[in-house]
C-alpha cells in the first residue's frame, strides 16, 4: 500500500504540471482503465522504494488525467494527495501543490466520491494548519448538500440489503451524506476553539506543583494530551523535544497531560526519556479534560496557545508544528481575530 511509505520518503516535490498531448486520444474502456491503474500503482511503488517521490506523483497524476471519466481517477489523485501531505508533514515543503490538488479533487469529484472527498479535504487542511480553508470546505459542503430525504434514505436502505449486507438496525444511518455531514460538523466544532481563549483548569504536576494554562501567559504554550501506551504519542516525542530545545529559550513551553492509567509508569517513562517539560497525570480527570478541549480522549491531541492565551492551532504534527511555533514567535502578545488561522502570521 502506497500510504505506508508516505512518511519515510525524502525526495523533493515540485508542483505538478499538466502533461502535453499532441492529439486527443481515444477514451479507454473500463477494463483498459483498470489495467492502467494497476500499472500506475506498480510503477509508483517501485519509484517510491527508490526515493523518487516526484516521479511517483507524476505517474499517478498522469494516469488519473487519462481516465478522468472513471472512479479510479479520484482514487489515484487521493494517493497523490497523501504523498504530497506526507512530504509536507515531513519537510514543510509543497504546500501550494497540495492545496491545488485539494481544490481540484473537490471541484472534480464524481457524485459517488464527493462526500468522502470533501471530508478528506477538510481534514487535510486541518493537518496543514489552514483552518480558514478547512472551515470554508466544511461550511460549503453542509450548505450545498442537505441531509438525505426520506426517499433517498429508503432507496439507500434497500440498496444496502440488496448488496447482501448483514442486517442492521438502520443501514440508512451509513448513508454517505449522513456520515460526511456528521464528520464535518464535528470538525467545525473543533475549529470553534481556534482564536478563543484556551479552556482553563488547575491540576497538579508529577512533582506536586499546581499548574494552569494561565501560568504561561506571555509565553507560547503547547498542551500535549498523550500517554505512554499511545505509540503515535511516543513517536512524536523526538519532534517535540527538538522544537522545545530550539525554541524554549525564546519563550516556548510544553505542558504534558497524560491519560496513562498508572502514575508510577508515567513518572518512570518521563525520567527514562528525560522529558524536560512539566507533566500532569490526569487519572480520573482525563474524560473531563477531553470534553473541555473537545477531543473526547482521542490522542495524541496537541493544542498551540499564543502569548495572549489564545488557541492558535491543534492536531499539529512534524514540521507543521515547528513552522507554526516559529510563526507565533514572530508575533506580539496580542489576541488574534476570532477564528484566525496562522497559515500566515498576523501583522
Amino acid at each position: 500500500m502506497l500510504a505506508a511509505l508516505l512518511f519515510f520518503v525524502a525526495a523533493p516535490v515540485r508542483a505538478i504540471e499538466e502533461p502535453e498531448q499532441a492529439a486527443i486520444e481515444e477514451a479507454p474502456t473500463e477494463s483498459q482503465a483498470l489495467a492502467m491503474v494497476n500499472e500506475a500503482y506498480e510503477k509508483a511503488g517501485k519509484l517510491l522504494k527508490e526515493g523518487e517521490v516526484e516521479a511517483a506523483i507524476q505517474v499517478l497524476n498522469d494516469t488519473a488525467d487519462k481516465i478522468t471519466m472513471f472512479p479510479q481517477a479520484t482514487e489515484l489523485r487521493l494517493q497523490t494527495l497523501w504523498l504530497l501531505v506526507g512530504r509536507f508533514m515531513a519537510t514543510g515543503e509543497g504546500q501550494k501543490a497540495t492545496e491545488k490538488l485539494l481544490a481540484d479533487l473537490v471541484g472534480q469529484a464524481l457524485p459517488e466520491h464527493r462526500d468522502a472527498v470533501c471530508v478528506v479535504a477538510a481534514q487535510v487542511y486541518m493537518m496543514m494548519a489552514n483552518y480558514d480553508a478547512a472551515r470554508e470546505t466544511a461550511q460549503t459542503y453542509l450548505k450545498q448538500y442537505p441531509p438525505p430525504t426520506k426517499e433517498e434514505l429508503e432507496a439507500f436502505r434497500k440498496e444496502r440489503f440488496t448488496m447482501g449486507d448483514p442486517a442492521e438496525p438502520d443501514p440508512a444511518l451509513k448513508h454517505p451524506r449522513i456520515l460526511a455531514r456528521t464528520a464535518l460538523k464535528d470538525l467545525l466544532d473543533r475549529l470553534a476553539f481556534i482564536g478563543k481563549e484556551a479552556p482553563q483548569f488547575e491540576l497538579e504536576t508529577l512533582d506536586g506543583q499546581k499548574v494552569s494554562p494561565a501560568d504561561f501567559k506571555g509565553r507560547i504554550l503547547i498542551i500535549d494530551f498523550w500517554a505512554t501506551w499511545c505509540q503515535p504519542c511516543v513517536d512524536a516525542l523526538p519532534g517535540l523535544k527538538a522544537t522545545y530545545e530550539e525554541q524554549h529559550a525564546k519563550g516556548l513551553e510544553i505542558l504534558g497531560l497524560s491519560l496513562d492509567e498508572d502514575k508510577d509508569r508515567l513518572a518512570a517513562f518521563v525520567e527514562k526519556e528525560k522529558i524536560p517539560w512539566k507533566q500532569v497525570y490526569l487519572g480520573e480527570k482525563g474524560n473531563e479534560l477531553g470534553k473541555l478541549y473537545g477531543f473526547e480522549g482521542s490522542i495524541p491531541a496537541i493544542f498551540l496557545i499564543d502569548r495572549a492565551g489564545m488557541v492558535r492551532g491543534m492536531d499539529l504534527r512534524g514540521q507543521v508544528l515547528k513552522l507554526q511555533v516559529a510563526k507565533l514567535m514572530k508575533q506580539e502578545a496580542t489576541p488574534p481575530p476570532p477564528g484566525a488561522s496562522i497559515a500566515e502570521p498576523q501583522p
